[in-house]
């Protein structure tokens, strides 16, 4: 469970990648996460909601997370993971919501995103993770600013469908790929 990968949890991550669909809805506590659904399992089974996220750091470990048990870094890959639809309450996402229960870093979205450019963003963005050994705040804007040149050489990291994708004319429209934000702690990247 993604919980159990944060600080406090019986399996703690480095790092989450999570690849799905969300939903931001119009309470904020509500918005979720669609994760695989166990086979039978109730239909509500495979989604985690902000409310369960808090919950979690409310029946968690007493002290908060201090700098030598920093949290992971958590990527959202889906639609709305850091937006707040209707009552405007922009800090209370699923992506603030991870940074609340531990997570020290952690890169959402603001709207609907499309799955190719997305993919392609988040690979040059963990590319500029390990190779270049970047903060998650500089890996994602170097991701960004690589998305937005239309004149782009793909990492050599890049495998051959993303590399496709990546020579598509329009992934340099940022409706593709602006929607990603990060959260969290904006100091350099720790020595791996």
């Amino acid at each position: 469970m993604l919980l159990a990968a944060l600080p406090g949890g019986a399996n703690p991550a480095q790092l989450i990648h999570l690849a799905c669909h969300a939903l931001a809805a119009p309470r904020p506590t509500a918005s979720a996460l669609r994760l695989a659904q166990p086979p039978g399992a109730p239909p509500d089974a495979g989604r985690l909601t902000v409310s369960e996220i808090l919950d979690a750091v409310a029946g968690g470990p007493a002290d908060a997370p201090g700098e030598a048990d920093a949290g992971p870094l958590v990527v959202l890959s889906a639609c709305e993971t850091d937006l707040s639809t209707r009552r405007h309450d922009e800090a209370l996402t699923l992506a603030t919501a991870l940074v609340a229960c531990g997570a020290a870093d952690v890169v959402g979205s603001r709207w609907a995103v499309v799955d190719g450019a997305t993919a392609v963003l988040m690979a040059v963005f963990h590319h500029h993770l390990t190779a270049s050994g970047r903060a998650p705040p500089d890996a994602l804007r170097a991701a960004q600013l690589w998305m937005l040149d239309p004149h782009r050489e793909p990492p050599p990291t890049l495998p051959g469908p993303l590399r496709r994708e990546a020579g598509r004319p329009d992934p340099h429209h940022p409706h593709l790929w602006a929607a990603f934000t990060h959260q969290g702690n904006p100091r350099p990247a720790p020595a791996r």
